[in-house]
């Protein structure tokens, strides 16, 4: 199972679960009144215990710094966790219109774990948002390797939307070995791994053959324009003007290193 965590997602796990637990056995002791401390208590504890369980069984599918529908489903069970835990509490014993208004905080618990990507913001692994249209460099000032870059970026997102781990630190670090390899160095002999980290085969051989079609194109570029350094053709790639189409990710988005 570890094989599939990283070091973040270790420390999370074993974080929610020492935080949910911890907060479990406290709200059997403190019962739910209506101090805000106990009641956060008696919500937070079961909802953070089982996303432990969760992150624990799926590693870097529950990602720290995004979002994903593994994490969704795993948030909706422990939301339904914490809202039975506050049942039996008595929580929701309450008359009146207070006690009514208590029944949304299923709803409200629930909901949040649906609400679009944007809600919850992005971590320095997750795509980033786009608060304001890339800039785009005059025609005139367009550098080599401008469409074949943004031809690569195009397809790396594409494959993301079907496999969100890409964005993962361990498999943006493989790519960027790879890009090093095949593109920056330009090493002939360089052979592109099977396994780029990615949760499945299907995952693994659909960007392995992005990488292997886009760097040639890009590999033809340099040599047409007499990049002829390692520094010419890492600009290239470094360009923050060159943006995915559909979602205005740059190179940084997917890439780990430099």
């Amino acid at each position: 199972m570890m094989k599939h965590h990283t070091a973040e997602t270790a420390a999370e796990t074993f974080i929610l679960l020492a935080f949910g637990g911890g907060l479990v056995h406290l709200s059997r002791h403190w019962g739910v009144g209506s101090d805000l401390m106990s009641q956060l208590g008696a919500a937070a504890g079961p909802l953070a215990l089982v996303l432990g369980f969760g992150a624990a069984i799926h590693g870097r599918s529950m990602p720290p710094t995004h979002i994903t529908s593994v994490t969704r489903r795993w948030g909706t069970l422990g939301s339904l966790a914490a809202s039975l835990n506050l049942w039996w509490l008595g929580y929701f014993d309450r008359g009146g219109a207070v006690g009514r208004m208590r029944w949304l905080m299923p709803i409200v618990l629930i909901g949040a774990w649906w609400l679009p990507r944007r809600f919850y913001g992005h971590g320095p692994e997750a795509p980033p948002s786009m608060d304001h249209d890339p800039v785009v460099p005059k025609p005139s000032s367009v550098p080599p390797g401008t469409s074949s870059l943004s031809g690569l970026l195009d397809a790396l997102e594409e494959v993301a939307e079907a496999h969100s781990e890409l964005f993962d630190t361990e498999v943006r670090e493989r790519m960027w070995e790879v890009v090093e390899g095949r593109y920056v160095r330009l090493d002939d002999h360089y052979e592109i791994p099977e396994d780029l980290g990615m949760f499945t085969k299907d995952g693994n051989l659909r960007l392995r053959a992005v990488l292997e079609q886009h760097l040639k194109n890009l590999a033809t570029v340099a040599e047409v324009f007499e990049l002829d350094t390692e520094a010419k053709r890492l600009r290239t790639l470094q360009n923050p003007a060159v943006r995915s189409e559909r979602r205005g990710l740059a190179y940084d988005a997917f890439f780990g290193a430099p």
